[in-house]
Order: structure tokens, then C-alpha cells, then sequence
């Protein structure tokens, strides 16, 4: 199995039925051992298997009969990293922005079907804390987005103390 981006495996080996062996032969004693291949390319999409053959395998004491297999493309994990945000107490949340990666190939932020959006559980009036930042909502058919978002501040706000207008007469208590 490959994940969305690897290259095209050059190593497939091919299995064999241990019953089948003759005495003590093994794979290595073969004249000509099978090659195997793919039909998966380098960026094919996730979660599609790609048929593997074997073929060309040669030797005077076994006849060959080749079953296909899969090579299966995992998902690309992409983390979501929200951009640090802070705000004073009272004032309303920020926008936030984020980036994510590592993209592989050609790939950018721009490819992913549905981009993920940013939340908090802070409000208005959440109480001068840290908060977490999580991503949540975003989709793409070759990649798993995973978020690493980091917490922001509510700070304290500035606080206005007016004195009220009072007069007296000099000497009154």
C-alpha cells in the first residue's frame, strides 16, 4: 500500500503458495523469479486500488499462474494549523485564518474540495483566558485534514472609571 503522493512502488514482490514448493525449494532458487507491477502512478487519487501483476517467471520444475493484486492509496495527511489570534475582552472574535500542509507534487490549498473553517468556544464574554482554535469541516478525496490549531487570548480590555459630577458648598459635610 502507497499513501496519496508516493512515488510508484518498484519493489512489489511477488507471493507464493508455500504448499506448492517441491522438497526444500524456495523462491530464491527459482531460475527466473517473477517481476511484479502497477498501474498506480505517483498522485493517482486515495482509495481507489490499482491492479499489480507478476509475470516472466521461469523454471523447468513449476508452471507459473499468476493472480493479480491491489496496491491501495491511502489518504495524505494534512495538518490544519490555525494562525495565533488574540482580542480584548468584549470585543467580538477575530476571523481566523489558517494555513496547512505538506502538500506534495502540484498540489496546493486550492485543491482541497472542501476547505476546513475555524472555530472557538469563546464568546464576547468569555471570561480573559486561553481558548483553542479547532478546524473542523474539511473534506478531500486523497488527503485527511488534521488539525494542530494552536489557543489564542482574550485579553483584558481597557477599563473607563468616570467619576460622577458632584458639587458642594465649602464647609458643607
Amino acid at each position: 500500500n502507497v499513501t496519496y503522493g508516493d512515488p510508484k512502488p518498484t519493489n512489489i514482490s511477488a507471493g507464493y503458495d508455500a504448499a506448492a514448493w517441491g522438497g526444500n525449494d524456495k523462491p530464491n532458487d527459482l531460475a527466473t523469479k517473477p517481476t511484479c507491477s502497477t498501474d498506480y502512478d505517483q498522485y493517482d487519487p486515495a482509495g481507489t486500488p490499482y491492479a499489480t501483476t507478476c509475470s516472466g517467471g521461469v523454471d523447468e520444475d513449476y508452471e507459473f499462474a499468476y493472480v493479480a493484486g491491489t496496491v491501495t492509496v491511502a489518504k495524505r495527511t494534512l495538518t490544519v494549523t490555525a494562525d495565533a489570534k488574540s482580542r480584548e475582552y468584549g470585543a467580538a472574535n477575530p476571523a481566523f485564518t489558517f494555513t496547512y500542509g505538506p502538500f506534495v507534487g502540484t498540489d496546493g490549498a486550492g485543491d482541497i474540495d472542501t476547505p476546513p473553517t475555524c472555530t472557538t468556544t469563546a464568546t464576547a464574554t468569555s471570561p480573559v483566558a486561553t481558548y483553542p482554535i479547532t478546524s473542523w469541516g474539511g473534506v478531500d478525496a486523497s488527503c485527511a485534514l488534521a488539525n494542530s490549531g494552536p489557543t489564542w487570548a482574550v485579553s483584558m480590555g481597557p477599563l473607563t472609571v468616570t467619576a460622577d459630577a458632584k458639587s458642594r458648598t465649602y464647609g458643607a459635610a
